[in-house]
């Protein structure tokens, strides 16, 4: 007996030179491109994939688990690989700008436009609000910030800190631009009045008493004369106008250091805002915060003889301009034009009052 099956000798197992197992036979599959034979193999098939399979899904295995190998799922990040639907942490997709390729957002807000202004922070872009354009103009903030608000120390040690502190101009406003706090600047500029006061109310004592002795010499030739104190009188008189004085220019310092950066802090805030250099989130206690301390430091020179005035008005100009910039980011031009602002609109309505002065007085002479 044969062996082999092509002589009609022993039929091989599962049914002879019939129909293979699964039905098909061993002429063309029911399939296109299945294995010959073997009929739609378990899961559809080589051929065409089954019905609902993602686009470019492998033939005959349906949709594969995660979404399919063709077009990502619905939802998926931009650019994200097939099948993967929306990858863990949000895609693969455009990466943030300035961010290194395919990383996306990185942890901690992305690698965009840093946060902070002119390096004073950690980042080269000024905040939001902050006019475009615009160009930081100085070095970092004064370390520790203002003086005058730290914790601990005495009075007059932190006063004499934050005076030598306005010296280093724009460093020691950009460290008050961190703040609003208008009343702290307030009161630095009403201590420092009141001192400047008294100093100068001491001067006055100090003249008046040796003028009244000079007087109380003179009269007193005269009181012996006459038999009544003259002289007594006369020292007296000097040294009791001395002290008036001093309480005037105390007082009057105390109260003009108070006031001042209120009046002249809110003129200065309107002509920034006619000028556009007043930026979102900034009010007007932010120019009478910068006013005030501007204000405080020139004004350390004005008990210099001679020169302490023009000192006092060009210190002044450059603290002004310092303070509402780093204030406001207005730039220095807006914010020397501020300062200039309300003494232009005074010379001009005093020229007008005079005008109109004049010229009544011409309607109505004879």
């Amino acid at each position: 007996m044969s062996n082999d099956y092509g002589s009609g000798g022993m039929e091989p197992p599962g049914g002879g030179h019939g129909a293979p197992p699964g039905g098909a036979g061993a002429g063309a599959p029911p399939a296109p491109g299945g294995a010959p034979g073997y009929g739609n193999p378990q899961g559809g098939g080589w051929g065409q994939p089954a019905p609902g399979a993602a686009p470019g899904a492998a033939p005959g295995y349906g949709n594969p688990q995660g979404g399919g190998w063709g077009q990502p799922a619905p939802g998926a990040a931009p650019g994200a690989a097939p099948g993967d639907g929306a990858p863990q942490g949000g895609g693969w997709g455009q990466p943030a700008p300035g961010a290194a390729p395919g990383y996306g957002a990185p942890q901690g807000g992305g690698w965009g436009q840093p946060g902070s202004y002119g390096g004073y922070g950690c980042g080269f872009a000024p905040p939001p609000g902050m006019p475009p354009g615009y160009v930081p103009g100085g070095g970092p903030a004064l370390a520790g910030g203002v003086p005058w608000e730290a914790q601990g120390g005495g009075l007059f040690s932190r006063w004499w800190e934050t005076i030598g502190a306005t010296f280093k101009g724009r460093p020691f406003f950009a460290a008050a631009a961190q703040g609003d706090d208008a009343m702290s600047a307030v009161l630095f500029n009403t201590f420092t009045m009141t001192l400047l006061g008294a100093a100068l109310g001491l001067l006055y004592i100090a003249l008046f008493a040796l003028f009244g002795s000079m007087f109380g010499a003179v009269f007193s030739t005269l009181g012996k004369a006459t038999g009544m104190p003259l002289g007594l009188a006369g020292a007296g008189f000097g040294l009791a106008l001395g002290i008036g004085l001093f309480l005037a220019t105390t007082l009057g310092g105390a109260m003009s250091g108070f006031l001042v950066p209120w009046v002249m802090g809110g003129l200065h805030h309107l002509a920034l805002l006619v000028l556009g250099g007043v930026p979102e989130g900034r009010t007007y206690m932010h120019t009478v915060r910068a006013h005030a301390y501007a204000n405080a430091g020139s004004s350390i020179f004005l008990p210099i003889p001679y020169l302490g005035a023009l000192v006092s008005l060009v210190f002044g100009i450059m603290n002004h301009v310092y303070g509402y910039d780093e204030m406001h980011r207005c730039g220095g031009g807006k914010a020397f034009a501020a300062w200039l602002a309300p003494m232009v609109c005074g010379c001009c309505g005093c020229g007008i009052l005079q005008f109109a002065g004049a010229a009544a007085f011409g309607a109505f002479a004879p």
